[in-house]
């Protein structure tokens, strides 16, 4: 027994655990965030609830085409019953009476109804169905598409924190070895100690403004948690700047692109169309309405009153229901159908001007973007020029501590600035392929 335990707590420490909810998820990508948010996200999982709702109110309308199939049981009981008198009279027995019917009636009944002719009411609520579901469909990829952006957006802030991080802990690298120059020189009683002083408040800045970083990543990595509906991330994975391409298609491609693939568009055109068949389907009020039906009964009495007997027989019969005046009450629902479809298509219209003044803003947003790497970049290289030339003639003495203050801490602004250029384009470009609808493709 002994030795059974000492087994079973060698595997404990041997075999390896499985990660628990806790494990934090590191080195994060953007398409491995990208497909944690499709298959976790809890509002998409209510899309496909939608979307099997309303493919069971497909199969609903469907079914009226079908004969329904009713079974019914009755009893009665009547008190009086009709009676006949025979006109003669029976010797030794006098006048003959015999009732109509018995006072109890039992009836056992299938029944089989099937619409023949409705105003092609059937037809234009399935299709009006059909369109219901493919809005859903829909609403599904508007909700998809929102939460790529998203995606994009939270991650994009966790890549361009990290790149700051990164340039101010070269930065403070950097300070600190112009601090310890400033230090010889102050020991050799070639500078002040204010000299000192000023580059020793700029590396401490430096070093405030990076621990702020480091809590702000906290709070933007769980932000990218709970968008992806996990515990925990520990870390994301950082982009290469230098292989982001920076090519731009026309304004008139991405416009068409956006009028072509928008799901909102699409959600709207199924609006219209489900509206209009709803209308269809109203008019069918101003037609008759025309259905057959079959019946069998197994009564007591049946057919023959006379027979206090249980016996079967069936019936068939068609029957028709016009309803020809009802106050205006159809006309009116069919004018309410139509003020419906006149305020989906204003919408749309509303809708694609927003469209195309949205491509319009992006794809300049673009164009600056671009630009602005271009020219920071230039500007990062002339920065890097003039804080070596600043650091030599500091250390000749022909600059002053000021100076070379000056100079690290304008190289420090303009890689900054080209770092955030350059996750703005990232941005941008996620805003505009999302503006087209096609945020779900790739670069």
């Amino acid at each position: 027994m002994h030795r059974i335990v000492i087994i079973i707590l060698g595997l404990l420490f041997v075999l390896p655990f499985p990660l628990s909810a806790q494990s934090a998820k590191e080195n994060l990508t953007l398409e491995e965030a990208i497909r944690l948010s499709l298959e976790n996200n809890l509002t998409l999982k209510q899309q496909e609830d939608r979307i099997r709702q309303a493919e069971a109110e497909l199969k609903i309308q469907k079914t009226a085409y079908l004969p329904s199939l009713n079974l019914g049981s009755s009893y009665s009981y009547t008190s009086e019953l009709a009676s006949l008198q025979l006109p003669f009279s029976v010797p030794g027995v006098g006048a003959v009476t015999i009732d109509a019917g018995t006072k109890n009636r039992y009836d056992l009944n299938a029944t089989i109804n099937q619409p023949l002719f409705t105003g092609f009411r059937i037809r234009n609520l399935t299709r009006a169905a059909e369109q219901q579901m493919q809005e859903s469909h829909s609403q599904k990829q508007m909700a998809r598409n929102i939460i790529l952006l998203n995606t994009h957006n939270i991650y994009y802030a966790a890549q361009l924190n990290l790149l700051q991080q990164n340039i101010l802990s070269s930065s403070i690298s950097r300070g600190e070895q112009d601090l310890q120059s400033v230090k010889n020189f102050l020991a050799a009683g070639q500078v002040s100690p204010f000299d000192t002083m000023k580059v020793a408040n700029h590396v401490l800045n430096l070093k405030t403004q990076f621990q702020s970083l480091q809590h702000q990543q906290a709070i933007i990595l769980s932000q990218l948690a709970y968008i992806l509906n996990i515990n925990n991330i520990a870390s994301v994975k950082p982009v290469d700047l230098n292989n982001i391409p920076q090519n731009l298609e026309t304004f008139d491609y991405y416009e068409n692109a956006a009028l072509k693939s928008r799901p909102e568009l699409s959600r709207i055109q199924n609006q219209i169309a489900a509206q209009q068949y709803r209308r269809r389907a109203l008019r069918s009020g101003f037609l008759p309405q025309v259905y057959g039906q079959a019946s069998y009964h197994y009564s007591k009495p049946g057919v023959n009153f006379f027979k206090d007997e249980w016996m079967n027989y069936y019936t068939l019969g068609i029957s028709l229901n016009w309803e020809l005046w009802n106050w205006g009450k159809t006309r009116n629902q069919v004018r309410q159908a139509q003020y419906a479809t006149s305020i989906l298509t204003t919408e749309q219209e509303k809708f694609v001007e927003s469209v195309k003044q949205d491509v319009k803003q992006a794809y300049q947003s673009l164009l600056s973007d671009r630009d602005q790497i271009y020219m920071t970049t230039k500007l990062v290289d002339q920065e890097k020029e003039r804080y070596r030339i600043t650091r030599e003639k500091y250390q000749q003495g022909l600059a002053t501590t000021i100076d070379l203050s000056d100079a690290e801490n304008s190289l420090t602004v303009a890689e900054l600035q080209l770092q955030q250029s350059y996750i703005n384009w990232l941005k941008d470009k996620a805003n505009m392929r999302y503006l087209t609808g096609t945020i779900y493709q790739s670069d």
